[in-house]
């Protein structure tokens, strides 16, 4: 990241008190929040290409993953190559896939943009199999920007038994011609797209029709919507369903997918998170929103709030983040989406159930979402008689918070910062 980006975060981060920071490294030496890159593998197959299945790769990025370059008085340009190698159980190479890429952007702002920006997808072919893949985007001069690594299994198409796919996420698609853009995150964020949920099934050899249902379910784990699809067999079905109509406010959704043909059953489960644009998701009670908002806002700030009523207060809450929004040429806010996604981290994280108490309320929960996530995590299981702590250590704040679970409760509490 280049000085001039870093003097526009920092700014913004200052805007804010207690200032709240970018996401820390994580275990694959990403700098980045799990946002602004993501990398996911679908596996299908192709019964002509037996005993290979077809395994593609999506990845996507923001804009403020790379470093980008003022070329000339109105452009930016980020030069970038993407390399991503796959590894058998041996060790040997099993395929590779490299690219060269440029962004070019009209507005030194967009530089920054959290939004995706990029999407690239490679297909391979793969026998069945354990496998480790090693992604790594590096700059232009061939320094690393980011470097991941995971396992990859790859099963085999089996005739007599009855099979599906991964299921893939898409924020736009079109049944009738097949197209669709992936959502890799699994959070819906735009109230008019798509939630689409792609699939396919492999009937086992002489069956003669096949039976889903896909059940919607809510967080609370309620039936929402049942469905029921009856189709003829065939080597491959493939199934394109849009739950737009279905999913009409914000929530943490599970889709649960049952196909039988014949004797032969098989389940999936997919999450879908659907946030639009988050803020909608806790300004359910403006309320609730100013008094979150305290955790990051000066308290006079907060206070004209909690004086103002009606219209009045929830324009002041609308100014203090368009106030604070790093591109307001774009729809995304994306300081404002940082921070809802803080709470609803902390919401699933740290929420304890011995006091009822929500995950943004609790110690760590505000200091998850004052400062991101924390560089270093040390954890202290509690034993003969002692309590059970953790320790958070921010290294580019020299900061370090202890929690300790003195009642053994799973409820930790901010016992020193040093």
């Amino acid at each position: 990241m280049n000085k001039i980006r870093m003097l526009l975060i920092f700014a913004l981060l200052i805007a804010l008190t207690p200032a709240f920071s970018q996401p820390g490294p994580g275990r694959n030496r990403n700098a980045f929040g799990a946002d602004l890159f993501q990398i996911r593998f679908f596996r299908s197959f192709i019964p002509e290409k037996k005993p290979e299945a077809s395994v593609d790769s999506y990845i996507q990025m923001a804009n403020d993953v790379l470093t980008f370059i003022k070329t000339d008085s109105t452009s930016w340009r980020a030069r970038f190559e993407v390399e991503l190698l796959i590894y058998d159980a041996r060790g040997d190479l099993a395929a590779y896939r490299t690219l060269r890429d440029t962004i070019t952007v009209g507005r030194f702002e967009l530089t920054n943009a959290r939004g995706i920006s990029w999407t690239q997808a490679f297909r391979f072919y793969l026998k069945p199999g354990g496998y480790t893949w090693r992604l790594k985007l590096l700059n232009a001069e061939g320094i690393a920007l980011l470097e991941r690594e995971e396992r990859l299994e790859v099963a085999e198409l089996n005739p007599d038994r009855l099979q599906i796919s991964d299921i893939i996420l898409a924020d736009s698609l079109d049944c009738e011609t097949g197209l669709y853009a992936p959502n890799l995150r699994g959070a819906f964020r735009r109230q008019n797209s798509a939630i689409g949920v792609i699939f396919e099934l492999y009937p086992p050899a002489g069956s003669d029709s096949v039976r889903v249902w896909l059940t919607l379910m809510d967080a609370a784990r309620r039936e929402m919507v049942s469905k029921s699809l009856v189709r003829p067999a065939a080597s491959i079905l493939r199934y394109c369903i849009d739950l737009a109509d279905e999913i009409t406010r914000p929530g943490d959704y599970t889709v649960q997918l049952s196909a039988r043909s014949g004797s032969r059953l098989i389940q999936a489960a997919q999450r879908v998170l659907v946030l639009w644009g988050q803020a909608e998701v806790q300004q359910e009670s403006l309320d609730l929103a100013v008094e979150q908002l305290a955790l990051i806002a000066r308290g006079s700030t907060i206070r004209e709030m909690e004086r103002a009523q009606g219209a009045l207060r929830d324009s002041l809450y609308e100014a203090f983040w368009q106030k604070r929004d790093p591109t307001p040429e774009t729809p995304l806010n994306e300081l404002r989406e940082e921070f809802f996604r803080r709470i609803d981290h902390s919401n699933r994280s740290f929420s304890e159930s011995f006091s009822g108490r929500q995950g943004w309320r609790t110690d760590r929960g505000r200091v998850y979402i004052q400062n991101g996530p924390p560089d270093q995590i040390e954890k202290h299981a509690g034993e003969m008689g002692m309590a059970s702590t953790e320790i958070w250590a921010y290294n580019r704040l020299n900061r370090r918070y202890l929690f300790v679970d003195r009642l053994s409760n799973g409820e930790f509490r901010l016992a020193k910062t040093e």
